[in-house]
């Protein structure tokens, strides 16, 4: 079983519907972008797998909810760490309470721009270290008084 290392991995402008959970593929600084694709959800593979990525862009696809992730999933590794998240031009409409989100505690930048976003409830800013937040061409109409009061870093 070849393990390949790789620094930077596009596949953009393609059909891409699902990328399967791999191992195959390891680096440090890892930079991945499946932008403009026809993704529906978020790849597994990005969270189960140790690997440290610099970015990862999904934008202009077609997810339009992140799920849910299971505590309980033994496949899951805690150890990854990512910088920069962009997935803005989806179809985004739904942050559930215990998505990937708040799993990279490393966040610095998170773009979810030009989306259908209307609630930030989870949307937790004091689990990041942020910032660049940008919620941009959504369809938010309240913002709670706590939103930004958590986050030390935002700039």
């Amino acid at each position: 079983n070849n393990v390949f290392h790789v620094i930077k991995f596009y596949i953009n402008f393609n059909q891409l519907i699902y990328f399967e959970n791999s191992s195959v593929i390891t680096g440090y600084e890892f930079e991945t972008s499946l932008a403009s694709n026809n993704l529906k959800e978020f790849p597994p593979f990005f969270y189960k797998n140790k690997i440290i990525m610099k970015s990862i862009d999904l934008s202009q696809n077609n997810i339009e909810i992140l799920n849910n992730i299971d505590n309980n999933d033994t496949h899951y590794d805690q150890s990854i760490r990512l910088f920069y998240f962009i997935l803005k031009k989806n179809n985004l409409k739904i942050i559930e309470q215990n998505s990937i989100l708040t799993r990279y505690k490393f966040l610095t930048h998170l773009d979810l721009s030009e989306n259908k976003i209307e609630d930030l409830e989870n949307i937790l800013i004091d689990t990041f270290r942020l910032e660049y937040l940008n919620l941009s061409h959504n369809n938010i109409s309240i913002i709670r008084k706590d939103f930004l009061s958590s986050s030390n870093t935002l700039k």
